[in-house]
């Protein structure tokens, strides 16, 4: 399961270009055998095919992360203090993750703002339009359980009672899990898609790009589910 895990993260878990990629040089590679491998070649490349537009039909998509486990508890405006940290994570979505950090901001006053990320992510959070001079910046860390991990230190650096954890709606089971197991008072604000397909009627039925990202990221974290609580990170 690590292995797959690493595999999504450095190529794309299934559903992405880089694994649509992956699948057809693997086709290639077959048809470059000689005349016994192309028909298992053509075969191949056609069966990939067949499944990317499986997965880029909405009600493929929807059902995916439908399925993931739900999470609490969230958080709401009237439950802000000024005692509390902001914390944005980045991962998928990102720019639904930082109109989440805007919307958190504009509904209270924070003691302190964190952002875990690279710089482009800071950028994407300041075009959200959360002024620079409110962020204090971590990019020490590269996963999601390094990142919950440092949830407590950063709180006590702060002085915050509590920490208001941002990250999207796919993956906040899993954050939310880990948060659970750190013993920090946090409470989740789970973020939109950046741009989710649609929900209803005959589209449904019709492939589209937004719903095949939203299968790659479900699946995604399917896997990821299944390998913390494989390796008894999360319950």
């Amino acid at each position: 399961m690590s292995a797959l895990i690493s595999v999504a993260k450095a190529i794309g878990s299934p559903g992405s270009i880089g694994f649509l990629i992956l699948c057809g040089a693997i086709g290639v590679f077959m048809l470059s055998l000689g005349p016994r491998w192309r028909r298992i070649g053509w075969g191949w490349m056609i069966f990939v095919l067949i499944v990317y537009a499986v997965a880029a039909l909405p009600i493929v998509s929807l059902g995916l992360a439908a399925r993931l486990p739900p999470f609490s508890p969230v958080w709401q405006p009237d439950q802000s203090g000024k005692g509390d940290i902001v914390v944005v994570l980045s991962g998928d979505n990102p720019w639904g993750r930082a109109r989440e950090t805007r919307r958190v901001l504009d509904a209270t006053t924070p003691r302190c703002v964190l952002v875990s990320g690279s710089p482009w992510f800071v950028r994407m959070v300041m075009a959200a339009g959360v002024p620079r001079d409110r962020l204090t910046v971590d990019n020490t860390t590269s996963t999601t359980r390094e990142q919950i991990g440092k949830l407590g230190a950063w709180a006590e650096k702060c002085g915050a009672e509590r920490v208001v954890l941002i990250a999207s709606s796919l993956s906040m089971a899993r954050v939310g899990a880990l948060a659970a197991t750190t013993g920090v008072p946090v409470v989740l604000a789970p973020s939109p898609l950046d741009e989710p397909p649609v929900s209803a009627g005959f589209r449904l039925g019709i492939p589209s790009y937004r719903a095949l990202r939203l299968t790659r990221d479900a699946l995604y974290e399917h896997m990821a589910l299944a390998y913390y609580r494989r390796s008894r990170w999360i319950r």
